[in-house]
């Protein structure tokens, strides 16, 4: 049995259980609503999921700044490694400011010189979302999908989306929401299946998208970062912010110019 210590934590550890930590691998059960998708253990080892014995929303350096490198330095290596970095080694990840304030970069992983993990960090807010956005040129392949790994630092359930933006005219298409668990999550979209909402669709998960040879836009949309309305008392710290490592971002298809 390995003990990472979790530095700067009074007393705190993280376990991690036999040759390292699992990781969670989403269940689409059909279903919209986030308490009815199911995360099961990715079998990927034998060994149970490490619980998230320790929030490391609050990761600051000594002088009491928050910092992306001392984060990366407490979380658990990712158990599948090995897969390339894809979109999350970009530098062109913005915040939307229609949603949530957040701060979103690349910065390099662990001792690897060639692999990179998506620092976000959710700042929470008035509203109910956080948006990071990638511009693009995209085609997604006949049976294109997209595939992240996100490591949730928090101790409790994060629910995401997905949406993109299509063609000149910018038509948008949302996915269902999927639940983060606390640790490593396996997240995958698949962007041919007729389960996104969009205007014509009267905003119910039923349409395919449409101008997938013309993805002009990817979103990542966070939620469970609403802070609470005016007079009534604010939950826990840490409750209303959320940090994450988005170590892998791969597309099935073809994007112009690369990542």
């Amino acid at each position: 049995m390995t003990i990472a210590r979790i530095t700067g934590v009074a007393s705190l550890a993280l376990v991690l259980v036999g040759c390292g930590v699992s990781y969670y691998e989403e269940e689409d059960t059909g279903t919209e609503s986030a308490a009815a998708v199911v995360v099961t253990p990715a079998r990927v080892t034998e060994t149970p999921a490490a619980k998230t014995t320790v929030d490391l929303t609050p990761a600051r350096t000594d002088t009491g700044v928050w910092d992306p490198k001392t984060f990366l330095k407490r979380i658990p290596a990712n158990p599948v490694s090995g897969t390339p970095d894809g979109l999350a080694r970009s530098r062109d990840w913005k915040v939307l400011d229609w949603a949530n304030p957040a701060e979103v970069s690349p910065w390099k992983w662990r001792s690897a010189a060639d692999d990179v993990a998506l620092v976000v960090k959710l700042d929470g807010g008035k509203l109910d979302k956080t948006a990071l956005s990638r511009q693009l040129k995209l085609a997604v392949a006949e049976n294109g999908k997209l595939r992240m790994t996100i490591y949730n630092a928090t101790m409790r359930h994060l629910p995401m989306a997905i949406a993109v933006f299509t063609s000149v005219d910018r038509v948008y298409f949302e996915g269902k929401r999927k639940i983060l668990r606390p640790g490593w999550n396996r997240v995958t979209y698949d962007l041919t299946a007729a389960d996104f909402k969009c205007a014509s669709s009267e905003w119910k998960h039923s349409a395919a998208i449409w101008g997938k040879d013309d993805v002009r836009e990817l979103v990542l949309l966070f939620y469970g970062t609403k802070a609470p309305p005016a007079g009534v008392k604010a939950p826990p710290a840490g409750q209303k912010a959320a940090t994450l490592a988005i170590d892998t971002i791969q597309v099935g298809g073809k994007i112009e110019g690369g990542t």
